[in-house]
């Protein structure tokens, strides 16, 4: 069976590749063209009418040549059931290209096809960039600071007097012995120098490291090394040369910048966010060999009256003290960071048990037992502190932080100067949830759930593009309930299939309605959690509840979140795949918020990008929020993915994120989540602007 090269199947083929520099060829047993498609062909010289000419032309009298006999080697091997990919030119293109065997429905070998890829310019940018790093080698190579040269024979080395000015020796000192520069080195280096010049030696090659010197008067530089050695036509090494490079100011600037980054600039201890990742590592180390470690969150007590009365200088000697001690009286293994203002944590991770965590709290409280010394004298100060136990309390960061901070407010409350732990917290989280489980099935019967949406706005032309449909429970003694209250006890039942079914048909009708009225080309998103897309019917059921509502499948994306999709990537990527197969779009929401985010985009089908709100709210504030929202909408574009940002409150979110290429925006800035009758009225109102 060939492609027929007539059909409504190969105008859509056209339509395709007309969009992608990519082409198809078809040919029969006797390797006789039948079908030629791809507006890339153009460029070797198959235009509309050669293309015409050729079909039932032997594909071997067209591609001669050895190139033409490679590539007619490939089809041959095609008719024998085997596939085989390649990298091939013709006629000054480059292609990247498959062949394989064409199959009937009775398995039967009737042909071959060739799928391929232009890859011209990639190649001319692999040539361009080749070129530019043999030239910057070169100059590296050739540069005159920092220069050295030796003679293998006599074991002497002639030196630059900017080399001789970066080892700390006499400028006049211009011949000195190689040794003298590699005892130069600090002690841990020195293996590594002489494993790379005896490789250098052996191959007639180079090398490059960085390392450290030590100078005459004792001070250290980083510097970068290279070195590369001529030899003879009969492989004998005649002579070495090579550069040094003073990298210190750069590596102290580095040092200094991750410092400021992770680390509190009063106290020096880890800020907020080093002590995130050091508990996220806490925690996984401790799943990993089943222990368990403390959490202890300390405030001091009255410390705005210090404040108030002795001034912000004094109150900063105050934490700067109290950081000294904190860190002088635990084990270089555990972590001891500043959250802001008054409040510290560490992270005990070596402790066994309750005992042992009673003897290390005993002798840091010794820290505020001895008054500190202040402008006027002496003060004495208290802290209140709180204990989180993983996994016994907690078992993620947030709620480990949450707990051991309220019950720290416990100690507070009860007096101050106190340390307690808190049990109330997850007893009462563990209660409200078993309390909507048990409310859900009233829920379901007297319809308590409501869809509002929020439009999504085309960062270009400021008009509306789409909304999320967005789920809400009318709960009638707790108010209106968004997600974050009842999805994790809604996850554990079978009612999350039912309302998510429900969220799907009831949307897309309502889209339908909205693009029908007012003419607009309105898209719908709709998240979607792990059970359901777990279920063999989630394809079917999508397709139906858009031939049911009147929408097109390419307005629906549905939305997932890296929990939906790690719990069965192999089952959650053929899932995906039938989704894409119906028309409907793939966003991953909170993008860049997972560890293994950039494998879902190998493994996925996906079709846009959500910016996660928790980096979006810092955007113009915060120097690494707005690199990481760089980064994605940069990745989008390589990608050919709609990147979208979501939690704009401000219009220097809305200028900033633009700036940066997201292609649309969705927040309050714009609009708050409204019911179907609002979402009406404004697009009646504005239309889609």
């Amino acid at each position: 069976m060939a492609i027929d090269s007539h059909s409504p199947s190969a105008e859509f083929l056209d339509l395709i590749l007309s969009c992608v520099p990519a082409f198809v060829l078809a040919a029969d047993t006797e390797l006789r063209f039948t079908a030629i498609r791809g507006t890339v062909l153009h460029e070797i010289g198959m235009n509309d009418a050669e293309r015409s000419r050729l079909i039932g032309t032997p594909a071997d009298e067209y591609f001669t040549g050895p190139q033409g006999e490679q590539l007619i080697a490939h089809a041959r091997a095609g008719l024998r059931g085997e596939s085989t990919s390649f990298e091939g030119h013709w006629q000054d293109q480059w292609f990247m290209a498959h062949i394989g065997p064409l199959r009937d429905a009775r398995d039967d070998i009737v042909g071959v096809v060739c799928v391929g890829m232009d890859i011209t310019r990639r190649r001319k940018l692999e040539k361009e960039l080749e070129a530019e790093r043999r030239a910057l080698t070169d100059a590296q190579r050739l540069a005159e600071l920092g220069s050295w040269e030796l003679d293998i024979r006599s074991g002497m080395v002639r030196i630059s007097a900017e080399l001789a000015h970066l080892l700390g020796i006499p400028h006049t000192k211009r011949e000195i012995p190689f040794s003298a520069m590699e005892r130069a080195l600090v002690p841990q280096d020195y293996a590594m120098l002489q494993h790379e010049k005896e490789r250098a030696l052996s191959t007639c090659g180079a090398y490059d490291f960085d390392h450290q010197i030590v100078r005459p008067d004792g001070s250290v530089r980083h510097v970068r090394s290279r070195g590369h050695v001529e030899c003879g036509p009969d492989g004998t090494p005649l002579r070495c040369m090579g550069t040094m490079l003073d990298m210190t100011v750069r590596v102290e600037a580095q040092r200094t910048a991750e410092l400021l980054a992770y680390h509190d600039p009063l106290t020096g201890l880890p800020n907020r966010w080093l002590l995130r990742d050091r508990l996220s590592q806490a925690i996984a180390l401790a799943r990993r060999e089943r222990r368990k470690f403390y959490l202890l969150f300390i405030d001091l007590d009255n410390f705005k009256r210090i404040n108030d009365t002795m001034g912000h200088a004094e109150g900063d000697v105050l934490l700067g003290e109290v950081a000294q001690r904190l860190r002088h009286a635990t084990r270089g293994t555990d972590t001891v960071a500043r959250m802001g203002g008054d409040e510290f944590v560490v992270i005990f991770t070596e402790l066994q048990n309750d005992d042992q965590f009673e003897v290390a709290i005993s002798k840091l409280r010794t820290v505020f037992q001895t008054p500190f010394r202040l402008r006027g004298g002496e003060y004495t100060v208290t802290a209140s502190m709180g204990v989180a136990v993983f996994p016994d309390d907690a078992l993620t960061e947030d709620e480990l932080l949450q707990d051991a901070d309220a019950a720290m407010y416990e100690a507070k409350q009860e007096g101050r100067n106190a340390i307690r732990r808190h049990q109330g917290a997850a007893f009462a989280a563990t209660l409200r949830r078993v309390q909507l489980e048990v409310d859900l099935p009233r829920a379901m019967r007297q319809a308590e759930f409501r869809i509002r949406y929020q439009p999504v706005v085309d960062a270009r032309t400021m008009k509306i593009s789409g909304v999320e449909a967005l789920l809400r429970w009318d709960h009638p003694s707790r108010g209106l309930l968004l997600p974050v209250s009842f999805l994790d006890a809604m996850e554990d039942t079978e009612f999350i299939s039912q309302i998510g079914e429900w969220v799907i048909r009831e949307s897309c009708a309502q889209v339908a309605k909205w693009r029908r009225r007012f003419g607009l080309e309105l898209r719908l998103a709709v998240n979607v959690s792990a059970r359901q897309l777990s279920h063999n019917h989630f394809p079917r059921m999508l397709a139906g509840a858009l031939r049911e509502g009147g929408l097109d499948p390419g307005a629906l994306e549905i939305e997932l979140t890296e929990t939906t999709i790690v719990r069965d990537m192999e089952w959650a990527s053929a899932t995906l795949k039938e989704v894409r197969e119906i028309g409907v779009g793939v966003a991953i929401d909170d993008f860049g918020t997972g560890y293994n985010s950039l494998s879902y985009l190998k493994h996925f089908p996906v079709t846009a990008l959500k910016i996660d709100r928790s980096f979006v709210g810092e955007i113009g504030v915060d120097a690494f929020d707005e690199a990481i929202s760089s980064a994605v909408a940069a990745l989008g574009r390589s990608l050919r993915l709609r990147v979208i940002a979501e939690g704009v409150e401000t219009r220097k979110q809305f200028d900033s994120l633009r700036a940066l290429g997201c292609d649309e925006l969705q927040g309050y800035y714009f609009a708050p989540p409204l019911d179907a009758a609002h979402m009406t009225a404004r697009l009646a109102i504005r239309g889609a602007g």
